[in-house]
């Protein structure tokens, strides 16, 4: 799923890294990204703005589409009934009758809609026992109808469907911090840098992460980090997001700070590599004491926002975000360019700059985040013509 803590994670990370400027080489400091740091990218595929090299008939359908999409159904208030004032909206799903899944971490809770917009229940709760959360971060839904909560203290908990709502079923440790999950076939993809469990000897990071979903057990890693010597740099620049697409069996890696799209099969092999030409890289100093900042450019920059796949169809949609090179930037300075991706070859297009901030979209609808266009947090649906 996507990492829907991104537009808060830009704003801190603006605020609390700090600028600096100069001839950093020649003080002795690093700059990154750097080309040989970087995960291996096969001959890439290129998405540009232009869409040049994006051929694929079967595209057609979703772009009218997309871009047509309707405001219908706005779920969220700024005061009101508790069950409809949200804190942080982390992430969204739908299931097959259309209710509405909403994971606040602030509240620590799941908020349940039906189609319309009408609220029928919550669970979870704030804690460390069962069907409780410390840090939820990331939300997703099984073939099963089962929800699963990715909980940053190193847990998926699980919930399954009963006749008065949700009720907690189990939850499945893992040996690392997660940032996002998608599920596939009868498997967690968990996103996060740790350890390939599977060699005990091994020193190398991964960045994904296979665990069974029937049964918690751990099966593989794969996926290479920003293989920085320092890891404190390895770390901040392999943060990224994971999202899986059914009907063609594929898992998709990005870094939120690099403009490379990593398909792999479900067993982990590299597929195919994709790039998004029209991306600019703020560039991370490494100083001379292994601090870390921000440099100036005095220009926008770049990051992925989020990766979302389209339910039941072959297309991933990515957002990437935009915005100044400083510390006082305001929400109506941010943009977002969305592209769609085809989880095939990774081939992709330019798709439109005036879509919302997306958190989960099917073949119906799609689910933004209000955050740019309300002073609450909110979640509003679109309806495709």
């Amino acid at each position: 799923m996507i990492k829907a803590n991104s537009c808060y994670f830009i704003i801190l990370l603006i605020l609390l890294i700090s600028c600096k400027g100069g001839d950093e080489e020649e003080r002795g400091r690093i700059i990154h990204p750097k080309e040989e740091f970087f995960p291996s990218t096969k001959p890439y595929v290129s998405i540009t703005d232009d869409n040049s090299n994006f051929s694929q008939s079967e595209a057609t359908e979703y772009f009218p589409r997309l871009k047509s999409a309707k405001r219908a159904i706005k779920i969220g208030v700024e005061k009101g009934e508790r069950e409809e004032t949200f804190g942080e909206i982390k992430g969204v799903v739908s299931d097959s009758l259309g209710n509405v899944f909403i994971l606040d971490a602030q509240h620590n809770k799941v908020r349940v809609f039906n189609k319309k917009g009408a609220y029928l229940f919550s669970f979870g709760g704030s804690g460390s026992g069962p069907g409780e959360f410390m840090s939820p971060a990331d939300i997703d839904i099984g073939k099963d109808g089962r929800i699963y909560i990715a909980d940053r203290y190193n847990a998926i908990k699980i919930f399954e469907p009963k006749d008065s709502g949700f009720e907690y079923l189990t939850t499945i440790k893992i040996h690392l911090v997660p940032d996002a999950f998608c599920i596939l076939r009868d498997r967690l993809f968990i996103r996060g840098i740790g350890l390939d469990k599977a060699d005990l000897d091994s020193t190398d990071f991964k960045i994904i992460h296979t665990y069974s979903a029937d049964t918690g057990e751990y099966l593989y890693s794969f996926g290479d980090p920003y293989n920085s010597p320092n890891t404190m740099i390895l770390k901040q620049l392999s943060d990224g997001t994971v999202a899986c697409n059914e009907a063609t069996e594929t898992v998709v890696s990005t870094f939120d700070m690099m403009p490379y799209v990593f398909g792999y099969t479900v067993n982990g092999t590299l597929s195919w590599a994709a790039k998004i030409e029209n991306f600019s890289q703020r560039p991370i100093i490494q100083g001379t004491d292994n601090s870390v900042s921000l440099k100036n450019t005095g220009s926008n920059f770049d990051s992925i926002n989020s990766f979302i796949s389209i339910a039941k169809s072959n297309w991933f949609l990515v957002q990437v975000v935009e915005r100044p090179a400083r510390r006082d930037v305001q929400f109506n300075q941010i943009r977002f360019r969305s592209y769609l991706v085809s989880s095939e070859d990774g081939s992709g297009g330019f798709l439109s700059s005036d879509l919302p901030i997306l958190l989960f979209a099917n073949r119906e609808r799609m689910f933004a985040n209000d955050l740019l266009n309300s002073s609450y947090p909110s979640v509003v649906i679109y309806n495709y013509d």
